[in-house]
C-alpha cells in the first residue's frame, strides 16, 4: 500500500525506528541514517548474538536500509540534503532544536523539499515550557500518572515493563504520516507533525482521567489490584493450575458465570443482578469467586468458560505467548534470514491487509549496509565512494571497524 513512498529514518531506540518499521512493513522503503561506528543506540542493547547483533535493534529495524553518514562533516551533511530532497517523509525523535542546530529546521527542509513530510517525535512536544527537557517513555508514564493507578492498593506505584508511550507514539506516527501523505495527494505540500511522548501517555487513559475531569475531582481512581471495582467481576483469579483473567462486563454474561459456578440464584440476587449492584458488593461477590476458582483445574476452567461463552484467557508466560497457535495463524511471529545468525525469528507488525501484502519479510540491515546502493542511487560516482571511505565521511561494518 506505501510502495513508492520513501522514508528517512533519523530516528534512534523505540518510537521513530518503530513509526518506520510500520511504514516499511506496508511497503515504503525506509532509509536508516546512522552515526559512524555506533550507528542506533539499540545496536548495544542486550541480547547480543554471538557476532555482536543486537535481538532489539533487529526488532526494530527489520526491512529497513543503512546508510551510515557523518553528518559534523560539511560532505556528509550535503548527502542527507540531497537524501532530503527526494524523500517522502522523514522521521526524527532527537531533543527538540537538534534538526534546527544541524542546520535542517522545518524551514529548510521546505526549501529542499516541498513535498517532504516531516514527523518530530519527542518526549515532551515542540512546544511548551518543558519542551527542551530530557524525556523517556518512562518518564512519560510516570508524568501521566499511570504507575500512580496501577498494582495494589496499599502498595507502592506500578511501573510498566513495556514502553507503552513509545509505541503508542508510533502508532500515532503512523497514522498521521499516512494521513499527511493522502492529503498531500490534494494540497501538494508536505506537512511537519509533532508527536509528544507525554501526550501520548495521557491519551491512552480510558478511566481515570475521564472519571476524575467528569466528576469535576470528586471521584479519584485508586488502584485497583488484581480486581476492578467498576465492572464486577473483572480481575486475575488463581486457580489450582494457575491464573486466568475473567471480564464479565453485563448482566447477560454474568448469569451464564453464575450457572457455570452451580449457584444459578446469584444471577437473580438483588446484591448481583445489575452492574451497579455488583460494584457496591464486589467483596463479597469476589469472595465467592476466588473460593470457587482455587479448587478449579485453570486449564478445564478455560474450556468451561469458552463453551459457555463467558469471556476469560490465561495469564500467559513468554513462552506460551511464543507458542500461542492464534499468534501463529495470525503470523505475529515470521522467519528472516540473515547472513551469519541464519535464520531469525521476530515479531511481525499487525497490520493485515485483505489484497495488499503487509508485514515483515527481511532482516534488519547491518550497520551502513547499503551505503553504495543508495549513495549510487544519488549519483555518486564509486570513485567518490572510495574517497567518503577513506575520509570517514561514510562508514560501514564492512569496511572495517564493528556495527
Amino acid at each position: 500500500m506505501l510502495a513508492g513512498v520513501t522514508v528517512l529514518d533519523l530516528g534512534r531506540v523505540a518510537a521513530g525506528p518503530h513509526a518506520a518499521l510500520l511504514l516499511g512493513s506496508l511497503g515504503a522503503d525506509v532509509i536508516k541514517v546512522e552515526r559512524p561506528g555506533r550507528g542506533d543506540d539499540t545496536r548495544s542493547n542486550p541480547f547480543h548474538f554471538s557476532n555482536g547483533e543486537s535481538a532489539y535493534f533487529l526488532q526494530q529495524n527489520a526491512g529497513k536500509r543503512s546508510v551510515s553518514i557523518d553528518l559534523k562533516k560539511p560532505r556528509g551533511m550535503a548527502l542527507l540534503e540531497e537524501l532530503i530532497r527526494g524523500a517522502d517523509v522523514i522521521i526524527e525523535n532527537f531533543r527538540p532544536g537538534t534538526m534546527e542546530k544541524l542546520g535542517l529546521g522545518w524551514a529548510r527542509i521546505q526549501e529542499l523539499n516541498p513535498r517532504a513530510i516531516l514527523c518530530s517525535i519527542s518526549a515532551y512536544g515542540q512546544d511548551g515550557p518543558d519542551a527542551l527537557k530530557p524525556g523517556y517513555g518512562a518518564l512519560a508514564e510516570a508524568r501521566a500518572g499511570i504507575p500512580q493507578i496501577v498494582g495494589d492498593p496499599d502498595g507502592p506505584p506500578m511501573p510498566s515493563p513495556i514502553a507503552m508511550p513509545d509505541f503508542s507514539a508510533a502508532a500515532h506516527a503512523f497514522g498521521a504520516i499516512c494521513a499527511a501523505l493522502y492529503a498531500r495527494e490534494s494540497t501538494g505540500r508536505g506537512e511537519r507533525l509533532d508527536i509528544s511522548l507525554l501526550d501520548c501517555a495521557v491519551e491512552m487513559h480510558d478511566w481515570a482521567l475521564q472519571l476524575y475531569t467528569a466528576s469535576e475531582g470528586s471521584v479519584v481512581y485508586r488502584r485497583r489490584g488484581l480486581f476492578d471495582r467498576s465492572i464486577v467481576p473483572w480481575g486475575y483469579f488463581k486457580t489450582a493450575t494457575g491464573w486466568i483473567c475473567v471480564i464479565v462486563s453485563n448482566d447477560s454474561f454474568w448469569r451464564k458465570l453464575a450457572a457455570l459456578i452451580g449457584r444459578p440464584e446469584l444471577g437473580e440476587d438483588p446484591r448481583f443482578a445489575t452492574v451497579a449492584a455488583r460494584g457496591e458488593n464486589a467483596d463479597e461477590l469476589y469472595a465467592i469467586l476466588k473460593a470457587w476458582m482455587a479448587d478449579q483445574d485453570g486449564t478445564e476452567l478455560l474450556r468451561l468458560f469458552e463453551r459457555s461463552d463467558i469471556p476469560a484467557e490465561p495469564v500467559a508466560t513468554i513462552e506460551q505467548v511464543v507458542n500461542d497457535p492464534q499468534l501463529a495463524a495470525r503470523e505475529m511471529f515470521v522467519k528472516v534470514d540473515h547472513p551469519e545468525l541464519g535464520e531469525l525469528t521476530v515479531l511481525n507488525t499487525p497490520i493485515r491487509a485483505t489484497t495488499s501484502p503487509a508485514g515483515i519479510t527481511t532482516r534488519a540491515p547491518r550497520l551502513g549496509e547499503h551505503n553504495d546502493e543508495v549513495l549510487t542511487a544519488l549519483g555518486v560516482h564509486p570513485d567518490e565512494l572510495t574517497r567518503l571511505y577513506d575520509d570517514g565521511v561514510i562508514y560501514s561494518a564492512t569496511h572495517g571497524g564493528t556495527a
